[in-house]
């Protein structure tokens, strides 16, 4: 259970992974939400979108500015 008494191991939440980093992403009602934490500067970030599928594009893409940002980019 996380502080606010959600179960971060229900069928609900997913931890995901994408070169290297980590991603939560969860549904609430029609909402679907990922969010990530840059290593690196120790900023998070969180999105909101109207499926999963898009929740993970958005996550994965988000991954991807942050490495390419660090010019560590994955091929």
């Amino acid at each position: 259970m996380d502080r606010v008494g959600h179960n971060l191991n229900s069928r609900t939440w997913g931890r995901k992974h994408h070169l290297g980093m980590e991603f939560l992403i969860w549904s609430r009602e029609s909402t679907w939400f990922w969010f990530l934490i840059n290593p690196r500067s120790q900023a998070g970030m969180i999105g909101a979108t109207s499926d999963e599928s898009r929740a993970v594009r958005e996550a994965r893409s988000s991954i991807e500015e942050i490495l390419e940002g660090d010019g560590n980019t994955a091929h």
